[in-house]
């Protein structure tokens, strides 16, 4: 072998071929004569990235519950595929003979290999040395169940192609701690591989091989999996069982390292790590999960300390999702964040000032320029008198319509400035401002002024001055009449002020709308009492800055209805002139493809030490893929568990709201019993709130502000709102501790430390759980206390939903000496406190 540098990428690709053409089936992770160790109990904890696939067999059990496998599926699309493709069951015959005749291996046995885990690690990056590029230290990992034979000959066959078609590369077997290992390669690169139980493991190096086996045998250092780093990660990004794939990278490490491949100076890359902000993060984690039909995915960035730069532009505030009761429950999107513009402006320019300083005094020149012309100062009199509130939606116009409507909503910090502003700026592009008057309110709109007796479009700065255009010129500097026509297109056309709140859009027609739903002349459901939008939400992790919900299922049916007549008039083209077999008739129904293409939706929170953007989705861009192009919104399709119609969403709610209360239950058994708080320093301990028990608040009374690490519950279940309650799968919760003389929850915060309270809290707590939308999110209210038993109600008088929650004593009996403060027996199977709710309660599973 006379180039072993193009080995690498050669043989890599040889070792991914197990992966790349597998279907695998689920296997059980033993530890003794059924599968080796994880690959990351046998790393380094200094690995660079670690990628996992947990157990493939199971990932495509749970794929077949999405939307994309359905629509593939789907009888209409089947048949489509079938009649305009061919046989593809012959197709794939040809593709198994063709494989079986190059490999020597049946294509479904081929497809067996992979029964559990597939993991990967690059445990160092290449690097310079004075003898000259040391290549990376990386390692694979196969669970391949009982196919070791099939194994070898494709390892045999991918050898052969490494060679380059011609002998297979030779391979030695050497003992390494007393382990048959295989190698291959020459003196500068070899490759090594060993089957460990049922469980391949193959390295660049011996050194990673000898590491491996050693780890295995309890002799090695502090692996990878018991990283601090790398189990907050995983934490924070794993949500819903057990992981379909997880990426996990250390940051610090993966900078240094492609800064001396690149031949970066340490300085300057610092410097510039530095003016971006991001000298805090210390690991990247995404993870991908199948839960309830749907995908989950997660990109979370570990980040502890102050945040600055681009960390502190991501890392927003918890939105209220305002205006949510303006958005048509049948919207296409809305999106709802608290972003404060101004401090994102000020950011901005000091990472400008940090990368060249040159650079910035241009731009304040330009601006001062701006200034001078329009009278307008960009960042004071504009992006200063806006709120960090924005809303924004788009839907088909009431009566129909082609083209959606669009929305938007800001707050103003001062109105009256933000209008003199922009008035002025639209004056000097040559607009002017027109009022209409509708229904008590002041429309605003801005429209091109009429040419005067002698003017025309051409009048203005001369051939190449500033501003000139095709269709005449514009006092903005570099501005043309283009842009200006563009603007007018745009939705801050139109505008009305009301209260704090800027309303823009393209079209007075849409404001005249949104005017209606502000007096309540206009009888719609909203958003906010839509169940896929209600149910997504409370996936997301957190208290979410930024909320983005999609449902393409309209726009899908309006562009595909409208395309399918045209393929009848082109059929008659495409099969006389470009003989081409297409038949517009057995293509499938609009409505066969979009009912799975159910709503998705995207959040971005800030964590305790970092900053997690999610999606939940069944179809369409993920976050992950979002994330290759910059932290933007993710426009996904999200899978619902109710397509037999509102019983199975309410149902599988349902289910999940009693797992999370014995989740709750759980956690704080064992928070007592770590005497994690003991107010009154007996040496017994209390029940906590959740943000105690999530790890996202310290202690009550330590004053240290010592937090529970590990947590004993999620921490995304730890962010509560000012009613102490957290949103999960379309059920409020809320935990209630003993007080004085009546129970209550937290808040958004825990309350300060209570001696007088630690006897009661001694004994009992309770969390109750009830529906985000009564009848839509869930029928029935639930209840838990120490007792570890649940207790619900249908509350066919009380109809517990979203703000109408019940009372702490809600579930107990009357007789008690003071529910109120939790002090009674549970309302088994009879009424609850009459003057509190008066429901029947039963006990449940």
């Amino acid at each position: 072998m006379k180039n072993s540098k193009a080995l690498f990428p050669a043989a890599l690709s040889a070792a991914l071929l197990l992966s790349l053409s597998a279907a695998p089936r689920a296997v059980s992770a033993q530890a003794a004569g059924g599968k080796a160790k994880e690959l990351e109990s046998l790393v380094p904890e200094k690995t660079v990235v670690f990628v996992t696939f947990r157990n493939l067999g199971a990932a495509r059990e749970k794929w077949k519950n999405t939307a994309l496998y359905k629509i593939w599926t789907d009888k209409e699309v089947e048949f489509a595929v079938e009649k305009l493709l061919g046989n593809f069951e012959e197709f794939k015959q040809e593709i198994e003979r063709e494989f079986q005749k190059t490999t020597g291996v049946e294509l479904q046995s081929a497809l067996d290999i992979l029964k559990g885990q597939l993991s990967f690690a690059v445990i160092t990056l290449p690097a310079r040395t004075e003898e000259g590029e040391k290549p990376p230290c990386m390692a694979f990992a196969l669970d391949f169940g009982a196919q070791q034979p099939v194994v070898e000959k494709l390892i045999e066959f991918a050898k052969q192609s490494v060679g380059g078609g011609g002998d297979k590369l030779k391979t030695e077997k050497v003992q390494i701690d007393g382990t048959d290992v295989f190698a291959f390669g020459d003196d500068n690169l070899k490759f090594h591989y060993a089957f460990l139980d049922q469980t391949l493991f193959i390295t660049m190096d011996r050194e990673t091989m000898q590491g491996i086996l050693s780890a295995r045998a309890g002799k090695g250092g502090k692996s990878l999996a018991e990283c601090e780093a790398f189990g907050r990660v995983r934490q924070a990004t794993v949500r819903d069982g057990e992981e379909a794939l997880f990426i996990y990278a250390d940051f610090k490490a993966l900078k240094d390292g492609i800064g001396e491949m690149a031949g970066i100076d340490a300085k300057e890359l610092a410097q510039s790590i530095a003016a971006l902000g991001v000298e805090n993060v210390q690991s990247i984690g995404i993870s991908v999960t199948f839960a309830e039909g749907g995908i989950s995915d997660a990109l979370y960035v570990h980040a502890p300390g102050e945040k600055k730069g681009l960390l502190k532009i991501i890392s927003l505030a918890k939105t209220g999702t305002p205006h949510l009761n303006l958005v048509p429950a049948e919207a296409i999107s809305y999106m709802g964040l608290r972003l404060d513009l101004g401090s994102i402006w000020d950011i901005s320019m000091e990472m400008v000032k940090s990368f060249d300083e040159e650079a910035l005094k241009e731009i304040n020149e330009e601006l001062a320029e701006f200034q001078k012309k329009t009278g307008v100062n960009i960042r004071e009199d504009l992006i200063g008198a806006l709120g960090d509130e924005i809303s924004t939606f788009s839907s088909f116009p009431k009566g129909g319509g082609i083209i959606p409507e669009g929305v938007t909503i800001f707050s103003l910090t001062n109105p009256q400035r933000f209008e003199d502003a922009f008035r002025k700026l639209m004056e000097a592009a040559g607009l002017e401002r027109k009022e209409l008057a509708f229904k008590g309110r002041t429309l605003k709109y801005f429209t091109a002024k009429i040419a005067a007796p002698g003017e025309g479009p051409g009048e203005g700065p001369g051939p190449g001055e500033e501003g000139r255009g095709q269709f005449g010129s514009s006092p903005i500097p570099g501005v043309g009449m283009e842009s200006l026509l563009l603007l007018n297109l745009t939705s801050f056309q139109n505008y009305f002020v009301e209260g704090n709140y800027l309303f823009v859009s393209n079209l007075s027609q849409s404001l005249k709308r949104v005017v209606d739903k502000l007096d309540g002349g206009d009888k719609f459901v909203s958003l906010a009492r839509n169940p896929h939008y209600s149910r997504l939400v409370s996936r997301l992790p957190g208290s979410p800055g930024l909320v983005m919900y999609t449902d393409l299922r309209g726009i899908f049916d309006l562009v595909y209805n409208t395309l399918l007549p045209l393929g009848q008039i082109g059929e008659v083209f495409l099969r006389k002139e470009l003989k081409v077999p297409f038949e517009n008739a057995v293509l499938p129904r609009s409505e066969a493809v979009s009912q799975h293409l159910t709503p998705s939706v995207t959040g971005i929170s800030t964590l305790t030490e970092g900053v997690i953007m999610s999606s939940y989705y069944t179809t369409g861009v993920t976050t992950i893929g979002l994330a290759a192009v910059g932290i933007a919104g993710a426009a996904s399709a999200l899978f619902m568990a109710n397509r037999g119609g509102p019983g199975g969403l309410v149902a599988a709610n349902e289910t999940s709201a009693m797992a999370t209360l014995k989740m709750i239950c759980a956690a704080q058994e064992q928070f007592r019993a770590t005497v994690a708080v003991d107010q009154d320093g007996n040496g017994e301990g209390e029940y906590g709130f959740l943000q105690e028990l999530a790890g996202t608040a310290a202690f009550r009374g330590n004053k240290e502000g010592k937090k529970a690490d590990p947590p004993f519950l999620p921490q995304y279940m730890g962010f509560c709102d000012p009613s102490g309650r957290i949103v999960r799968n379309g059920y409020f919760f809320a935990v209630y501790l003993p007080g004085e003389s009546s129970a209550a929850a937290s808040g958004s915060d825990v309350p300060a430390a209570d001696a007088k309270s630690a006897a009661r809290q001694e004994q009992a707590y309770c969390v109750y759980a009830w529906p985000i939308i009564y009848g839509n999110t869930g029928r029935r209210t639930f209840f838990m206390n120490q007792s570890g038993q649940i207790f619900y109600t249908y509350a066919s008088l009380k109809n517990y939903g979203g703000d109408n929650a019940p009372a702490p004593e809600a579930a107990f009996d009357s007789k008690g000496l003071n529910p109120k403060n939790l002090d009674a027996v549970v309302a088994d199977a009879s009424l609850g406190v009459v003057s509190a709710d008066g429901e029947m309660w039963m006990p449940g599973n």
